[in-house]
């Protein structure tokens, strides 16, 4: 769905309606998951994945990709443009929401994992609600903006399990970081030149502690690791 009502020019609202059904999906099961389908629910087929030394500790876990039962997601997307022009110079603002009404992994042996709002280390994050924004301005050469991501809060489980009735589980809270930028473009007979200055994750913005996460306590694909940081970029063009 896009419209782009006349009484309010340069603005655009989209919408996009997912379902998606993916049967003998072809992926990992994960490390954690095959621990968990093994001891909590004695499978053979996953115990023979576990190998273990002399000493009885585990030595390896076959992580290979198979065909599993399926994959099943479905959520919407919306998104909001807005492109403001007068006197005082050209704005535009933009947000992006995501909203996942389902995310399901069925294992071969026809057990199904709810993956939405939860992590559990071997699967990847799947936060029910996500979003992004932007607001810029440009009048002349100069240009501003400032630009936000939020990652909504989930829930983790004891051993990366929360569908064993009453697991221990806490909630990560929400997570957002704001990002600010400052530019200038100068034209001449020489070409362009152009300045920009920015600050990433202003408030210097941690990513939360996920324990049993396989990668520094945390999950490096959704959050920032870097922490604040200042860049300074310098370009011209003939």
């Amino acid at each position: 769905m896009v419209l782009e009502p006349r009484f309010v020019r340069g603005f655009t609202l989209t919408g996009d309606w997912y379902s998606i059904d993916i049967g003998k999906a072809i992926q990992s099961i994960g490390p954690q998951t095959i621990l968990n389908s093994c001891y909590r629910d004695p499978v053979s087929k996953y115990c023979e994945l576990v190998h273990r030394d002399a000493t009885g500790r585990i030595a390896s876990i076959d992580n290979d990709y198979l065909n599993i039962g399926g994959q099943r997601a479905a959520g919407i997307d919306v998104g909001a443009r807005y492109d403001l022009s007068s006197l005082a110079g050209d704005l535009a603002a933009s947000v992006d929401l995501s909203w996942l009404q389902r995310m399901d992994f069925e294992l071969s042996d026809g057990k199904v994992l709810h993956a939405k709002g939860v992590y559990s280390g071997s699967t990847a994050l799947f936060s029910a609600l996500q979003a992004t924004g932007r607001l810029s301005w440009r009048f002349r050469g100069a240009s501003a903006g400032v630009a936000g991501r939020l990652v909504g809060s989930y829930k983790m489980c004891d051993d990366g399990d929360c569908s064993t009735p009453n697991a221990l589980s806490r909630e990560v809270p929400a997570y957002a970081t704001w990002d600010l930028f400052l530019g200038y473009t100068l034209k001449s007979v020489r070409g362009t030149s152009s300045v920009l200055l920015g600050v990433n994750n202003v408030l210097n913005q941690a990513p939360p502690l996920l324990y049993d996460s396989t990668s520094n306590n945390s999950n490096p694909s959704t959050y920032d690791f870097v922490g604040r940081y200042a860049y300074l970029k310098l370009s011209h063009a003939l």
